[in-house]
């Protein structure tokens, strides 16, 4: 039996996303955001109830700093979300609960987050550069999203056709 154990043990990082290899600061979230992993996989806590929890916290974190004008809640909150996005794709990797659809819970979700983080910066600032500079953000970032999926639509499709 301890045999059977050994042979099927994985790292930590085998349970990483991508974007962890290349990437020392997302490396370093996908760490610290690891015994929150090990706790949601105790309780049985599925991936995307993660996901939403996440997008709790950004919510949250907007509240804080449109609403109570508190940076500091603003930071803690928008930091626990971040940390849960890293929780997400880990749980669902360790747990293998992956998802095979080319849009997911988790990427709606990044969209959500984004626009929300943006909007809040907005208008915490109130300023004319703010605005623009975050809708530019914004657009961007949703092109590229979409670009993506474009082609890793095209990608699967050929993968098909062979």
């Amino acid at each position: 039996m301890k045999n059977k154990n050994k042979n099927h043990k994985h790292k930590i990082s085998d349970y990483f996303g991508y974007a962890s290899k290349n990437n020392q600061v997302v490396l370093i979230m996908y760490y610290l955001s690891y015994p929150a992993v090990l706790f949601f996989e105790k309780i049985n806590f599925k991936p995307n109830h993660v996901t939403l929890l996440s997008i709790f916290f950004s919510i949250l974190s907007l509240i804080f700093l449109v609403y109570y004008q508190n940076i500091h809640l603003y930071a803690v909150t928008f930091f626990i979300s971040q940390a849960l996005d890293h929780c997400d794709g880990t749980l669902a990797r360790k747990t293998n609960q992956l998802s095979k659809n080319i849009i997911n819970p988790d990427s709606i979700s990044d969209l959500i987050k984004i626009f929300l983080t943006h909007f809040a910066i907005a208008l915490y600032f109130d300023q004319k550069l703010i605005w623009i500079l975050s809708s530019i953000s914004m657009f961007l970032f949703l092109f590229f999203v979409i670009l993506e999926l474009m082609i890793q639509k095209k990608k699967s499709g050929k993968k098909k056709n062979v």
